[in-house]
């Protein structure tokens, strides 16, 4: 513990007013923290701090405001449920519009495990435990044990800002830096306005996966104007064919033969060799297809639990299997092609100084249907798009 001096008591008041004014200029999201009193009733209040402590063990702080009239009703229970407030929940923003408002009667909510209220429509839930409560000025401090979590993956939160309350731009999200991924990300945020204007000429969502290793991640992605990313940045899963082909290219037998070992059972000598015509064919292209097709959602499902974790080896093993089964999907031959009736995938890479592209773009016909007439555009619009952002 760092125990101040006296030579710090002599620092100056800081203006109270002014110190508000500026910190109102760091977004932060609206939460409401909802409980039972002791009586059973519910009752909720916005915590004007939400911040994560530690990951292991899962612990938050919120703070609540000791001279509200609520604090003793909200700490006669020591469980509580954060609720991540969503920019559309206009309700749920009106009612808890101040510190001090606890009224859930005009609004939706269903009851978590231990039995404070779950609002409906609500980006995510935190339900906890408290374990400590500090003081920390006019604030308390309470160190909460996380017991449960949940997330809706397509809410956006609603922020208080400079004083009011608005939505997050949801247009273009970038992972944040992480080891092994640094230089494909910094690339990504020089060359993002390269992405948003490919969006734009397209119509559709543009995103950027990278390889690390043996596994890839989407690190970027870029709306239309006017819509939102649907693409969840940070998904991850194995580099194993026939995903990423366009990262095979100029690769020597070496890395070929790398990225077959990640298979989850040895190819035979045709699989192998057709995989490798596939690779070959995306080179030769300088682009990368994949067809539609129902077995892609059960992929997805997988990737979506491995990208959450944790990973065993039974999902490990599966996700590996699945991924193998969709080699047909990818770059077919020309003729497969032109009779196909609708486009899963596209990719373009970014080129980079070594061997092998550093990123690549790619357009998807998740919230949007393209079809194979669509890809000539496409990849005029990508290729742009990609010449733009090594120049950046």
């Amino acid at each position: 513990m760092i125990t101040l001096g006296a030579a710090d008591d002599r620092i100056p008041e800081v203006d109270r007013i002014r110190f508000e004014e500026v910190m109102a200029h760091y977004p932060t999201g609206v939460a409401v923290v909802t409980s039972r009193d002791a009586l059973g009733r519910p009752i909720g209040a916005v915590t004007p701090v939400l911040a994560v402590l530690s990951t292991v063990p899962p612990l938050i702080g919120i703070q609540l405001d000791p001279a509200g009239p609520d604090y003793l009703r909200l700490t006669d229970n020591d469980r509580f449920c954060v609720n991540i407030i969503a920019s559309g929940n206009s309700a749920a923003s009106q009612v808890f519009r101040t510190e001090n408002s606890d009224d859930l009667d005009s609004i939706d909510w269903v009851p978590s495990v231990s039995g404070s209220p779950i609002i409906s429509g609500s980006s995510g839930w935190i339900d906890c435990r408290v374990n400590e409560i500090h003081d920390t000025g006019n604030r308390k401090l309470l160190v909460c044990r996380v017991l449960e979590v949940e997330t809706n993956a397509r809410g956006l939160p609603l922020l208080f800002f400079r004083g009011g309350r608005g939505g997050f731009d949801p247009r273009v999200s970038i992972l944040p830096s992480l080891p092994g991924l640094t230089r494909q990300i910094e690339l990504v945020e020089r060359g993002i306005a390269a992405m948003e204007i490919a969006a734009d000429e397209a119509g559709v969502e543009v995103i950027a996966m990278a390889r690390h290793g043996n596994s890839m991640s989407i690190i970027a992605s870029a709306a239309p104007r006017g819509a939102e990313a649907t693409t969840l940045v940070g998904r991850r899963f194995p580099f194993v064919p026939p995903y990423g082909t366009l990262f095979l290219a100029g690769s020597d037998e070496q890395t070929r033969n790398a990225w077959f070992d990640e298979l989850a059972e040895p190819p035979s000598d045709d699989e192998r060799n057709e995989m490798l015509a596939r690779v070959s064919r995306a080179d030769e292209r300088g682009w990368s297809v994949a067809l539609s097709g129902p077995a892609h959602s059960a992929v997805d499902r997988m990737i979506e639990a491995y990208t959450r974790g944790p990973v065993t080896s039974m999902l490990d093993r599966r996700l590996r299997s699945g991924i193998a089964s969709l080699g047909s999907f990818y770059d077919p031959p020309d003729e497969e092609l032109l009779e196909a009736a609708s486009v899963r995938m596209f990719c373009v890479p970014v080129p980079d100084r070594g061997s092998e592209p550093l990123v690549q773009l790619a357009v998807h016909s998740l919230a949007h249907n393209i079809t194979v007439s669509d890809l000539p555009a496409l990849r005029a619009i990508l290729t742009h798009a990609s010449a733009q952002m090594i120049t950046t």
